[in-house]
């Protein structure tokens, strides 16, 4: 069997399908998990370039990029090593490590393996899979020297960190404006805006110019001030007055090596800008990357990752808008809608949107709920994506499923009542056919 890659296209001589690597591995694990059609349009997909994957809640995305592997290797397209797959948590990671790990073993016993014996000894490799900020200190570890950076690749612990901002804080005898608040404030203020400004990419010199900005338009307010404007003024005020200790907090870590998670995206993206042959090196490691949870991505990351991958590389982003939960600290709206922009070349886009975990009448209820709430922001994602973000839809022959209201006094009275409601349903923990409720 041959694969080719022309013009960002898979040529097969012959092709193992979707269909037929679910049946060949039911025979070994004796669980037939057939993909829909929704799922096999992106596993067979031929695109070897930018693709986004709109995939909803419970709807099967891990199983999908999963069987995405599996058809790739199956196919001769790609050895596992040349997998890179990175999300948030390490507890994600593992899931879908070890289930790509588990389905290549499957893959290997069903003599599903392309070429010669000498080819068979990549499947003893697992795919890559890690978090976005563990792949990042990765890469600084090995490659950060060239810009001055000596890491060993392990973040800086919460404690140490909070310590090394405190002894900076306490060392500025002088500062440029006025500080309203006690030095345990100001330490948490300066680890957060060193991490902000990191997450966004973003100079101390950018917001210090913003905030002179802002407060010489506070001062031209010719009628007297109130006392939101003067609460206002204090704000600015103080934040000017730590910018310094951000820039001395941000040098020492740099110095030191000592750096936090932020740190290492803020570098890891400085990194790949600053050194083009970093590049290379990553696409010849990596042919195909695979980012989930690509709406929670921030302006660092996407930075780091499209100087690494951009350019019509095999990228696949998976990622829902209506599930965004990072806009704190740098993830953005308009992330799945540029995925294209960013990473260049023509962009394919897949809807996987059939949910196998809520019943009918809950599946209604939620998308009524996210219409009500995030109108707005789902009109401007679609618009900005040039593509709809359709609305969840229920598993062949689900059941209607049950919804049930209540209204609490206190918090804790609605907690007790939901405890109350599963305990319910929930039969004797001795019991081997426990409840799924």
């Amino acid at each position: 069997m041959a694969a080719r890659i022309i013009k960002g296209i898979i040529e097969l001589d012959s092709e193992i399908t979707a269909l037929e690597i679910a049946h060949k591995l039911a025979k070994i694990n004796g669980k037939l998990i057939e993909p829909t059609a929704e799922q096999r349009a992106i596993i067979e997909s031929r695109h070897f370039g930018a693709t986004v994957i709109i995939a909803g809640a419970g709807s099967g995305k891990t199983e999908t990029m999963s069987q995405r592997v599996l058809w790739l290797v199956a196919n001769g397209v790609v050895t596992p090593d040349q997998i890179l797959g990175l999300t948030f948590t390490r507890k994600a990671a593992g899931e879908l490590a070890s289930r790509i790990r588990k389905r290549l073993i499957q893959l290997r016993t069903a003599g599903l393996i392309p070429g010669n014996a000498e080819h068979s000894k990549y499947l003893d490799i697992a795919v890559e899979v890690s978090t976005y900020h563990s792949y990042a200190g990765k890469v600084l570890s090995e490659h950060g020297i060239r810009i001055g950076i000596d890491s060993d690749g392990e973040p800086l612990g919460e404690a140490a960190a909070w310590m090394a901002a405190y002894s900076i804080v306490n060392s500025f005898t002088e500062v440029d404006s006025p500080i309203f608040h006690q030095p345990e404030y100001i330490v948490e203020a300066v680890i957060k805006l060193s991490g902000e400004l990191g997450e966004h990419s973003s100079s101390v010199d950018e917001v210090r110019k913003f905030l002179l900005d802002l407060a010489e338009q506070f001062e031209a307010v010719s009628v007297p001030s109130n006392e939101v404007v003067r609460k206002a003024q204090e704000v600015i005020s103080e934040r000017i007055a730590i910018l310094p200790m951000v820039v001395e907090l941000d040098a020492a870590r740099g110095r030191t090596g000592r750096l936090t998670f932020n740190d290492q995206m803020s570098y890891a993206a400085k990194l790949a800008r600053e050194v083009p042959e970093l590049a290379t090196i990553e696409r010849a490691k990596y042919k195909v990357v695979l980012l989930d949870e690509y709406q929670d991505t921030s302006y660092s990351q996407v930075l780091f990752l499209s100087t690494l991958f951009g350019g019509a590389h095999a990228v696949t982003a998976v990622g829902d808008p209506n599930q965004a939960i990072y806009g704190w600290r740098g993830a953005s709206a308009e992330t799945l809608s540029d995925f294209s922009a960013k990473f260049g070349g023509p962009c394919e886009k897949f809807p996987l949107l059939t949910t196998w975990r809520n019943d009918q009448q809950i599946l209604d209820f939620s998308n009524k709920v996210i219409e009500l709430i995030g109108h707005n922001a789902r009109t401007m994602q679609m618009e900005l994506a040039n593509f709809e973000v359709e609305s969840l839809r229920a598993r062949p022959g689900a059941p209607q499923g049950q919804l049930s209201c209540g209204l609490y006094v206190t918090p804790n009275d609605e907690a007790a009542a939901i405890a109350d409601y599963f305990a319910s349903l929930w039969k004797d923990p001795d019991d081997e056919s426990i409840s799924d409720a």
